[in-house]
């Protein structure tokens, strides 16, 4: 389908869900084609055990980031709070799984989980340090050969590195650390540093320019070609850097990397003073290469050592974080800055914020907290800062839309929720699309049911200048308590901000023969991480060997796919095949059905990755 086509048809508003029999009988291809991206389980990729989790994609699709881990930690990122920055609310069983790992030794996860991770710093000089994170960038679909290593030329395999944007270009932005020394004590000179590498192979260390104690910290989120408003263009790279530490000593620092505390998930554990520095969001000018391989950059706000949303004043010992996450092309940059919430060194929150270049195109300005994103709770923060942890803005398009999430300290149907929001910079308002909203798939739009979901999550990861949003959000039928319960299984799913409307991803992947035979593919898509300009997904998802296994939930393995807009698909997104007519779908509808117990799901991460076979969705 052309992209004009395809767009015309998210747009559509108002497209009647009946289907007549005769409408049924006519064979259907997919709304998107899936592409399996190829990770073979060798060579560098030998010890990641978990993943591929799909990263970043190029506007134009073609460049494609993604990792896989060592241990079962997923997408962790010390350098973002809010990823962590609260106790586990989970029941215990779950909580201490989620930490401590699998108790089967059969398991790849045995005693593999967030606090090996954790805690591998701290036993680095008893037996080294094995990478953890192993990144990789996938161009036109080609499975990559090895591991990408920035700050490990060595090989030493002792380094975490992670791409998280990657341009049309090709040229690639992302974070690593400094490889282990190869004997004891087993020491590194910096635990994150952001980088930047050109297309042509050209490599940027990006440091910090303030507080290199212990190496600094710095971290690259976005790469993106920005034009001023006086006509100057430039390459930018966005993300954090370090500016201080709290209360000016490395406690804070120590207790992230280097304790040999045995803290429960359960509890505020030492991951809350990550990164152990206080950060600023930060830019570094690419435009004309990288002299000598390494550039400073500067600091986004004003003054990087005060510049809270609020003035800082005496609480010197409370961690900050600022971070960049994403630009537009007019150089307007979302991320997050911190929100004073008590008088203690773990007192903060982050709040979603904006950051406007001046006309020539610097920075040093004051960020813009986008406050009305809380309004609808309260207008008042003391009663605000008690239901709302976090908020974040994620990504931001030409149109200055930006997208981004809330999370919730308040309890809304037995859960702790996050919700996405879409904010208009021109008119200065906000929308809550699926604030206490399910995402309903196929059958149950057809039958009429309500998509009311008190204390539904749901989470944006991006957005395109067509106005077409992607994330995740709580799969069909999971409805269950989470708070001292189960966590809810993810679907991936697409909303359009001009209609606002969405759809599930699992329900546009579907298609049916001459015969009137509907197929599906053993594929659930859990989280969409990027969409590129032409419409393609990237995503993480899972897929089943058997019709059982599909039907049942069960023996998944984690795969990278990207979706493409199908030019032979007819009608419009809401007059797709009917993916619940399939034959794995016909006994007792399972696919759409919770099946087993009700964190099984969780220990999909714990599955070794296998060699994949990139497969095409046939009519």
């Amino acid at each position: 389908m052309p992209l004009m086509k395809f767009q015309q048809s998210l747009l559509a508003s108002a497209i009647a869900l009946t289907f007549s029999s005769a409408a049924m009988a006519t064979a259907q291809e997919a709304y998107y084609l899936i592409e399996e991206v190829e990770v073979n389980q060798a060579g560098d990729f030998i010890d990641a055990n978990f993943g591929p989790f799909a990263q970043a994609i190029s506007d134009d699709g073609y460049y494609i980031g993604a990792f896989s881990t060592r241990s079962s930690i997923k997408q962790y990122d010390y350098g973002l709070r809010f990823q962590y920055e609260r106790e586990c609310y989970f029941d215990t069983t779950v909580c201490e799984a989620d930490w401590i790992g699998s108790n089967n030794e059969s398991n790849p996860a045995y005693e593999n989980g967030l606090k090996f991770w954790r805690n591998a710093q701290s036993f680095a000089d008893e037996n080294g340090y094995d990478s953890q994170f192993f990144t990789y960038l996938i161009a036109g679909m080609a499975e990559p050969s090895q591991a990408y290593l920035p700050f490990d030329t060595g090989r030493s395999f002792s380094t975490d590195q992670v791409v998280t944007a990657v341009n049309n270009n090709g040229d690639i932005a992302g974070y690593g650390s400094a490889p282990y020394s190869a004997s004891a004590p087993y020491v590194r000179d910096f635990v994150r540093r952001g980088f930047y590498q050109s297309a042509a192979g050209d490599f940027c260390e990006l440091k910090p320019s303030l507080e290199l104690t212990n190496g600094g910290y710095s971290a690259a989120y976005d790469v993106r070609m920005v034009t001023s408003e006086d006509g100057t263009i430039k390459t930018l790279v966005f993300g954090s850097a370090s500016v201080s530490r709290p209360d000016n000593n490395d406690d804070a620092f120590t207790r992230c990397f280097n304790t040999n505390d045995e803290d429960s998930r359960n509890d505020l554990n030492q991951l809350t003073y990550c990164p152990g520095f206080n950060t600023q969001p930060w830019v570094w000018d690419v435009t004309n290469g990288c002299a000598g391989g390494s550039l400073e950059g500067e600091s986004m706000v004003a003054d990087p050592t005060n510049a809270w949303i609020e003035n800082r004043d005496d609480r010197l010992g409370t961690i900050y974080s600022g971070v960049s996450l994403s630009s537009n092309e007019s150089g307007i940059a979302v991320g997050l800055s911190t929100l004073y919430y008590r008088n203690d060194e773990r007192g903060s929150r982050e709040r979603a914020v904006v950051l406007k270049p001046t006309s020539n195109g610097s920075y040093g300005v004051t960020p813009q907290y986008l406050e009305k994103v809380e309004y609808d709770i309260s207008t008042d923060y003391d009663d605000r800062k008690d239901y709302i942890r976090h908020t974040w803005a994620a990504d931001i398009n030409n149109s200055n839309l930006v997208v981004g999430n809330r999370a919730y300290e308040l309890i809304k149907g037995r859960n702790r929720p996050s919700e996405f929001f879409v904010y208009n910079l021109t008119n200065d308002t906000y929308t809550t699309p699926l604030k206490d909203k399910s995402v309903l798939n196929k059958k149950q739009r057809l039958e009429g049911q309500s998509d009311y979901l008190n204390g539904a999550s749901s989470q944006a990861t991006a957005i395109n200048n067509s106005g077409l949003v992607v994330g995740f959000a709580d799969a069909p039928g999971e409805e269950q308590p989470v708070v001292n319960g189960n966590p809810r299984r993810h679907a991936a799913f697409v909303h359009d901000v001009l209609t606002q409307d969405s759809w599930l991803l699992d329900d546009l992947i579907c298609s049916r023969n001459d015969s009137g035979v509907v197929t599906v593919p053993y594929i659930r898509i859990s989280e969409a991480k990027d969409i590129s300009e032409n419409g393609q997904i990237v995503a993480t998802a899972y897929k089943y060997p058997t019709k059982e296994d599909f039907a049942n939930l069960v023996n998944a393995q984690p795969i990278i796919v990207k979706l493409t807009p199908n030019p032979n698909a007819t009608g419009g997104i809401n007059e797709q095949v009917n993916c619940f007519e399939a034959p794995e779908a016909e006994e007792d509808d399972k696919p759409y059905k919770r099946s087993g117990g009700h964190f099984n799901w969780l220990f999909l991460l714990m599955i070794p990755a296998l060699l994949y076979r990139r497969f095409s969705k046939e009519s």
